[in-house]
């Protein structure tokens, strides 16, 4: 790090002038900081809250290519948006699955079937058999 007194002192600048522009990017850089704290306490705030309904998906799709029969493994994520094992996912993870499971954030699985799928918006929602799940309230964005 440079040290702007001497610096200005060395190159004919006012050291006093220097001094006092040292102090502003040292409130400047606290200001800074402060901030970038209250976001990084924001967003732990958040994830804290909502990891406990995301929950990994884990699929197994059929496939024919050539003529051959092929079974591939695929995974994706979603998010509990009911208590009792409604999911919200995106459609191109569940699509064409032979077989869907769900692990939750507490490392229980649950197998999972699909309720209904939307390829346009790309949305998907399955269900396991489960209840008292910790989700999340799906929000309305024009409020």
């Amino acid at each position: 790090m440079i040290d702007l007194v001497a610096y200005a002192a060395k190159h004919g600048h006012d050291p006093e002038q220097a001094r006092q522009h040292r102090c502003r990017i040292q409130e400047n850089q606290q200001c800074h900081l402060e901030l970038l704290d209250g976001f990084s306490q924001a967003i732990t705030t958040v994830v804290d809250a909502v990891t406990p309904a995301v929950v990994s998906i884990l699929t197994n799709i059929s496939s024919a290519r050539r003529g051959q029969r092929a079974e591939t493994g695929g995974s994706g994520s979603g998010v509990v948006f009911a208590p009792d094992g409604y999911i919200l996912t995106n459609s191109h993870v569940v699509r064409g699955a032979k077989s869907l499971e769900v692990q939750l954030t507490d490392g229980t699985t649950h197998t999972a079937a699909l309720v209904g799928e939307d390829a346009a918006t790309d949305l998907a929602v399955i269900r396991v058999q489960a209840s008292g799940l910790p989700y999340l309230t799906v929000g309305d964005s024009d409020t």
